[in-house]
């Protein structure tokens, strides 16, 4: 998952390209969701909500958010802060 993370994406962790009525598109992770609105966190940590009848078009990204490689990216404690986060999530 870490070092290949497109072998695997755990579900939630998708990312999804929303194209709105205005000609604005977006992408991120889905963070809440009802019938009438929308709430997705931008890879810069930006959580935008949506009405959703501002949506015209909506589909998941193929792949991780996270690219092959970047895990090689960062450094010693880096990488370990990151695992030790991950395995925070299964308990």
């Amino acid at each position: 998952m870490i070092l290949a993370p497109d072998e695997e994406l755990t579900q939630g962790f998708g990312t999804w390209r929303i194209h709105l009525d205005d000609g604005i598109v977006l992408r991120g992770f889905v963070v809440d969701e009802s019938p009438n609105m929308v709430e997705i966190c931008d890879s810069a940590g930006n959580v935008v909500r949506l009405s959703a009848g501002r949506i015209v078009l909506r589909y998941p990204e193929p792949g991780s958010a996270m690219h092959a490689g970047h895990a090689g990216e960062l450094s010693g404690p880096a990488f370990l802060d990151l695992v030790a986060y991950l395995a925070s999530l299964r308990e």
